[in-house]
């Protein structure tokens, strides 16, 4: 199709882009911030550095995703089904959009999703998980080690005495957590540099969990713990 064909069908400037789409188009600042500790989904989470030397598990994360696949390579058919992944937490990561609103994500080490591989369930249909061969670990351009904060659910692993290597999935229920009160440790990221827009955002994209920078304050006294030390990454 010819250039000037699309541009008849449809005319310039007739598409009318959302401030919020436009912010995300120009890339979060080049300085982001990095935490240990996270509340969300009335939830605790803590990477796994953080945990090192506590009695305590609260790194373990689960999350759903509705996956498209087919019987063959020759199957026309796609059929759509929700997966189950499960990972630990490794980093916690802050993106700021030029001051207008913040975006968190999670970075996991994933158990691999095949069954038998890097997860399974015994004869007590317990979910068991192994992480010795994960999956998205970020060596290859397709992988997705990262979700967004507002899609994590936790819960921690006990490891198996009889499946070595192998741990069961515990779900954590709401009414089992108890806030230990500990201090986070933060730190700041640099970024690849990005243009910078003027102007403001309305901050309201389906699937994001979006901060106002005049939230801020508020926002980060209640998700994150205090305590904070800044580092040059």
């Amino acid at each position: 199709m010819k250039r000037e064909t699309v541009l008849y069908q449809v005319p310039l400037g007739i598409i009318r882009h959302s401030k919020e789409l436009q912010w995300f188009a120009c890339g979060p600042n080049v300085q982001a911030s990095r935490f240990t500790t996270y509340n969300m989904n009335e939830f605790k989470f803590r990477t796994l550095s953080r945990e090192e030397g506590l009695k305590t598990q609260n790194n373990g994360v689960h999350v759903t995703s509705d996956t498209r696949s087919y019987a063959s390579k020759r199957d026309s058919n796609v059929a759509v089904g929700s997966i189950s992944y499960y990972g630990q937490l490794v980093d916690i990561i802050e993106l700021n959009y030029s001051g207008q609103f913040t975006v968190i994500l999670f970075r996991c080490i994933w158990a691999n999703t095949t069954f038998g591989r890097g997860i399974k369930q015994d004869i007590l249909c317990h979910t068991l998980v192994n992480f010795s061969n994960p999956m998205h670990t970020g060596d290859r351009k397709d992988d997705e080690p990262y979700i967004l904060v507002s899609e994590a659910r936790l819960v921690y692993y006990v490891d198996d005495d009889v499946n070595k290597e192998w741990s069961v999935v515990v779900h954590v229920k709401l009414r089992d957590l108890v806030d230990m009160g500990e201090e986070n440790d933060h730190c700041e990221l640099e970024l690849s540099p990005q243009p910078s827009l003027t102007g403001l955002a309305e901050c309201n994209v389906e699937g994001f969990l979006l901060i106002k920078e005049g939230d801020l304050e508020e926002t980060t006294n209640d998700a994150f713990d205090t305590g904070e030390e800044a580092i040059d990454c």
